[in-house]
């Protein structure tokens, strides 16, 4: 029993079940065998279920991969345009609309990946749209919890999005911000701080 104790402790469910069924067969009436034998099950079903879904977006994500470095492709083509050339906004904007086609398309086949998510809030940035991009972000760090290029492009675009509410909302010295630039500068620090 302890050898099976010591393993549950340790996170190593398989070889705790091991000897636990063995302390069972022993001690089938001992009701603390019985009560960790029934948690390192639920924990072994956990871990399996866990492993199924990791190989699933792993499937997911060798699928999307193709039109995923296509997206990618692109949006680094438009982005070094944007710098080096002189585009109106109307081209800026049809190029991201085909880039976004091609992101959607990847989230589609893989709806779990960061990467996607992202890629796809670079893009709805380039093209204005704040709120989507910020939604996207969110996305991705809902797919890969803490990731860093999430979080900062996030925390970014929330202090765009607060400067630019700031901007609009042009008041009087002395008064308080509109709670849009304020609620936005909040979450933004907020993102900075993680």
């Amino acid at each position: 029993y302890s050898s099976g104790r010591d393993a549950y402790v340790a996170g190593q469910y398989d070889t705790a079940l091991i000897h636990l069924e063995s302390a069972r067969r022993l001690r089938p009436l001992d009701p603390d065998v019985a009560v960790l034998v029934t948690k390192v099950r639920e924990k072994v079903a956990a871990a399996e279920k866990e492993r199924k879904l990791a190989a699933e977006r792993r499937q997911q994500l060798a699928r999307a991969t193709p039109k995923l470095l296509e997206a990618r492709a692109m949006l680094d083509d438009l982005a070094r345009r944007v710098l080096s050339d002189d585009l109106d906004a109307d081209t800026v904007k049809t190029a991201c609309a085909a880039i976004e086609a091609a992101f959607t398309e990847a989230r589609s086949l893989a709806p779990d990946s960061a990467a996607v998510h992202l890629g796809l809030a670079e893009t709805q940035a380039l093209r204005g749209d704040l709120a989507a991009a910020i939604e996207s972000c969110t996305g991705a760090i809902s797919s890969d919890k803490g990731n860093p290029d999430a979080l900062d492009l996030r925390a970014r675009l929330r202090l765009r999005k607060a400067l630019l509410a700031r901007d609009l909302g042009a008041r009087p010295s002395g008064f308080p911000e509109c709670d849009e630039a304020a609620g936005a500068r909040r979450l933004a620090i907020a993102d900075f701080g993680d």
